[in-house]
Order: structure tokens, then sequence, then C-alpha cells
């Protein structure tokens, strides 16, 4: 399969996407996508899960990350998905077998919502919010759900346990770096959960696509991702204001 690279420097996750072509057309006239089936649908609609998306008070977005990488085919099939590859323009090429589901294929879609589908039947004993969320809430690999109360919520993101995990990194090293031995071995204070929050934002804006605009806005030079939210630097932080005070949308209690 002939295969070419796409950037997207603006992608936080992958930069860099290797776009395979199964329709091009094989020596016989015909291509791979010529003889694979499609495959019907198996998850519902956008339209459906935006509807429930919007009706619940606490919402949640997320996205399986290469997800079409992370589902093996049959190891029977990977010779039908043929490339050639070599490091350097001067060495000779050499023939590989993709074994994953393969960007560009006909039936890659199928396969992977299909194996979500399958996982979520699996697991469903297990993990019956996580197989609920599997069927009804995925639109390919997107993930956008509700729940009417937060605690639910909680259950089903690990950011909370991160904020913990850091939060006791970051005291480990105050404990390291005092000078009086004293060593502070008790539960998180509010203080300390806050500091690991901030620290895991700051964290996240830096190595994402918005990096960039702290020198920016340091310089006072307007930072075109962000300059319609009114964006400021807040204890190495940037933080926005302005629109959702001026929006129509209705309050909600803050969460605390």
């Amino acid at each position: 399969m002939p295969h070419h690279a796409v950037l997207r420097p603006s992608s936080t996750s992958t930069k860099l996407r290797v776009v395979f072509d199964a329709s091009a057309k094989s020596s016989s006239g015909t291509s791979l996508n010529d003889l694979l089936m499609v495959g019907p649908p198996v998850q519902d609609s956008l339209f459906a899960i935006l509807l429930r998306f919007r009706l619940c008070p606490y919402v949640l977005s997320s996205d399986l990350s290469k997800m079409y990488r992370q589902i093996r085919i049959d190891p029977d099939h990977s010779s039908f998905q043929r490339i050639f590859w070599r490091e350097k323009p001067t060495d000779p090429l050499k023939v590989y077998g993709l074994s994953t589901v393969t960007y560009g294929t006909a039936s890659a879609p199928f396969l992977a919502t299909r194996t979500l589908v399958q996982l979520a039947e699996d697991e469903q004993k297990e993990f019956p919010i996580g197989a609920k969320l599997l069927k009804e809430s995925f639109y390919v690999d997107d993930c956008l759900c509700g729940f009417e109360t937060f605690p639910v919520l909680t259950k089903i993101s690990s950011f909370r346990k991160l904020q913990r995990v850091f939060g006791f990194v970051l005291r480990f090293v105050d404990n390291c770096r005092r000078k009086d031995n004293r060593v502070v071995s008790d539960h998180l204070t509010i203080g300390e959960l806050r500091r690991s929050l901030k620290a895991l934002v700051r964290l996240a804006q830096h190595t994402s696509s918005i990096g960039s605009d702290f020198k920016r806005m340091e310089r006072g030079d307007p930072c075109k991702q962000v300059q319609s939210l009114n964006p400021f630097i807040e204890d190495g932080v940037i933080r926005v204001g302005g629109r959702i005070q001026k929006s129509n949308l209705l309050t909600r209690p803050s969460i605390r």
C-alpha cells in the first residue's frame, strides 16, 4: 500500500500521522478497498450522543489515543497490508506487514468500533459504568458523556488520583529539602492538593500546543489561539475570563 505523512503541528498528541492509500490499484486492476467489506454502523448516531450530552449538568469529553494502532488484526491478514519501508533513501527497500487496524482501509472504522462494543460486552460485569459509556457515548474514538451527579463522574476519571499522587511527590521533594530533618507524613492538606492541581495545569499547558503562548504573552504579543478569551498569566498558569460571564448559559452550582 502506498503511504505518506500528514503533518499536524497543532495536534498535542500526534503531530505526524501516516496515511495509507488502500484504494490504490494493484497490477490486477483492483485495490484492497475494492475487496473489503465496509461493515454496518454499530454506534449511536452523533446526533443522539450530542442530545444526551446536553441534558446532563456534569459532562466529560475524551478520546482514545491512536485507537486504530491499539487494535490488532488476525495475523493471517497482515500480508494484505504490506508496505515498503527504509530509514534512508540510500537503504534497500524492506517489506513489512502491518499488524494493526490501518487508517485508510475501508473496513478500519467498523473493526475499531466493533472492538469497542465487544470490549464493553466482555467487561460489563467488572466495569458497568465504563461498558455503558463504550456502548452509548462513543462516536468512533471520541467520547461525550454526562451524569446527573458529580460523584459518578469522579468514578470514571483518574484525575483525582493523579492529583493526589502528584501531591505526595511534591511533598517528598519538600521533605528532602528540609534542613530540620522533620518529615511530614500525614494526609494531604487542602493547600497541598491545590498546589498539586496548579502544578499539573502548568505542566499540561507548557507541554501542549499553547506552550508557546507564554512567551508571546510575556512579550505583550497577542495569542491567536486564546485571544478571544481575554487570557492573562497568574502564578505561571494561563487563565482566561470574560467569555463565560457574558454568555447565555444557565448558572449551575460551582464545584468545590
